[in-house]
């Protein structure tokens, strides 16, 4: 029995005095928004994920998770290559380290709501512009 104790009393003490001077943050809830800024009905689908929307000018499109996920979970959505077609005649294909891509991480806005250290919501957010038409025109339409 005082082996025992010997044991569970350490292994209390840590798990009640945490780990101090270590700040840990776990999200609770992750939003990837992509709002359309431009004057263009876009959509955007990839067949290998499923992804699939068309948004408005002005409108957004939400994608929610109350699993705490992180900006990479939801690039698995927008995948390698993603279509994106503006007014159902312009056809581009968004890759990662492309200029101002779905498909990248770093043309996302990334907000922190609520930051509290076990409550963090975060809010991913990627705006289509009519420079990205611009561009798209510029390249072309692609099938």
């Amino acid at each position: 029995m005082n082996r025992f104790l010997s044991l569970l009393l350490p292994v209390m003490s840590l798990a009640f005095a945490g780990c101090s001077g270590v700040d840990v943050y776990y999200s609770s809830r992750s939003e990837m928004v992509v709002v359309n800024g431009s004057s263009h009905t876009v959509a955007v689908s990839n067949a290998d994920t499923g992804l699939d929307f068309t948004i408005a000018p002005g409108d957004e499109y939400v994608y929610a998770s109350d699993r705490g996920v992180d900006m990479w979970w939801f690039l698995e959505l927008t995948g390698e290559r993603c279509q994106v077609v503006f007014d159902n005649t312009v056809c581009v294909w968004h890759t990662p380290g492309g200029e101002h891509s779905i498909c990248d991480g770093e043309s996302f806005v990334k907000e922190i709501e609520n930051e509290f250290m076990y409550n963090e919501s975060s809010v991913y957010t990627y705006t289509f512009t009519d420079a990205d038409y611009e561009r798209a025109l510029l390249q072309g339409t692609a099938d």
